[in-house]
């Protein structure tokens, strides 16, 4: 019964916090897992859902409920509280997360408890609202670590549509610093030909994070395919990518050559790629004014060539040139 009693008492703090994070400031009452009334026949109920608004108080759930007027420091600390001071009738304080400081206890108080972090999985392939869905896949691309990556994995290649978007999201949400994340989307890269599913796994690599010399390099390799794919889409996307992931400014020659593809799209991303560029800076330069010079290209792409000129390491006469050609381009009439 003790044991039943903590694992409710964990229970009862991850749905209080999560609620508080994201639901209505109106909400009053929320009912449990009827598992802590004595019941082990159901641990884990799809009805009602954990989120789910009940209008009176049970007498056999552990029942949260919202006290604006309460003070903060009276509040019931759910996660350090013994068995003794959460009977299973206890009415449990809170108010609403308002640092990161408490958004990042909530996640650190998830990750010491596995068992916790399990409901919460499981919770959220229990889940048949889309908003709440939403919620709980936020907290969890947030806690991250190898479950939630294997969790995304199983929706990604469950073979519904929905569910390959939402494990998608999640990836992304959990790839930065996380080999195994980068993994499925290698294997993905390597393997996938729908364009879609090509753009998602490329837009799950926008934020690298902490990776070792070698895992960027292959990346950078396989994302470096893509930068001649047919889809314009997936050529633009793998450029911004690339210009990510690749070590010290390699790839020059693929960045260039994008500046002539016959995409705008694709022409604009090649550009934005050369901001900040360190390989080869003559050539970079000189094609960069070449863009800014030309006429005949579109305006937003003259106006990324701008930008990215002003990250190099320009001459003095290179400089006034392009104090020139700025001014011209801002003062031409606006037909494109």
């Amino acid at each position: 019964m003790k044991t039943v009693l903590v694992v409710g008492a964990a229970v009862a703090f991850v749905i209080v916090l999560t609620i508080r994070f994201f639901n209505s400031p109106d909400l009053t009452v929320v009912d449990l897992d009827p598992a802590l009334s004595g019941s082990t026949s159901n641990p884990l109920p799809t009805e009602p859902s954990p989120f789910d608004i009940v209008e009176q108080d049970s007498v056999d759930s552990l029942v949260l409920r919202r006290t604006p007027t309460h003070p903060a420091n009276d509040a019931v600390n759910v996660n350090k509280a013994t068995t003794n001071d959460l009977p299973v009738n206890t009415v449990v304080d809170w108010q609403l997360i308002r640092s990161e400081d408490e958004l990042l206890e909530l996640i650190d108080s998830i990750n010491a408890n596995p068992a916790l972090k399990q409901l919460l999985m499981d919770t959220y392939r229990q889940e048949l609202d889309p908003k709440r869905r939403e919620k709980l896949s936020s907290i969890l691309g947030l806690v991250g670590g190898e479950q939630v990556t294997l969790l995304a994995s199983e929706l990604i290649f469950s073979g519904d549509a929905t569910q390959r978007v939402e494990g998608m999201d999640l990836l992304q949400a959990v790839q930065p610093g996380n080999p195994m994340a980068r993994e499925i989307v290698s294997g993905m890269l390597a393997t996938e030909v729908n364009s879609d599913v090509l753009i998602d796994a490329l837009t799950a690599l926008a934020k690298p994070g902490p990776v070792d010399d070698q895992s960027r390099a292959w990346l950078s390799e396989q994302v470096s395919l893509l930068a001649n794919h047919d889809d314009e889409s997936v050529r633009g996307i793998s450029l911004g990518i690339l210009s990510r992931w690749a070590d010290g400014g390699a790839h020059t020659d693929i960045f260039v050559s994008a500046l002539d593809d016959t995409s705008q799209h694709v022409r604009t991303a090649a550009v934005y790629a050369l901001h900040d560029h360190v390989e080869n800076p003559a050539l970079v330069v000189e094609r960069l004014f070449s863009v800014l010079e030309n006429t005949d290209e579109h305006l937003r792409v003259r106006s990324a060539a701008l930008l990215s000129l002003k990250s190099q390491q320009l001459t003095p006469v290179q400089w006034d040139q392009l104090e020139r050609l700025e001014l011209e381009l801002n003062t031409r009439p606006r037909r494109q």
